[in-house]
């Protein structure tokens, strides 16, 4: 959902000020797709503060990054579920 959230979003061109949409999250520059992805779902966990648990298949390209910054929080790691 954060993925589709960015692209619906768009993002804002430091350089014109425009906001522009985008077809897909990786093609806003510097990694800055990848940012506002996190950025979304670190937004979202530290508002609801709710217990439960996230899930991050480790295929998809954001993987490594949302495990970065989720490890952190999190009390309890399982790996391997499929």
């Amino acid at each position: 959902p954060y993925i589709a959230r960015v692209e619906a979003e768009g993002y804002r061109d430091e350089k014109t000020g425009k906001t522009e949409k985008v077809a897909h999250y990786g093609l806003i520059p510097y990694n800055n797709g990848e940012k506002m992805v996190i950025g979304f779902m670190l937004s979202d966990l530290v508002h609801f503060r709710s217990a439960g648990a996230v899930y991050v298949d480790s295929r998809l390209p954001l993987a490594a990054r949302a495990l970065e910054v989720l490890r952190p929080l999190a009390t309890i790691i399982v790996r391997g579920l499929r």
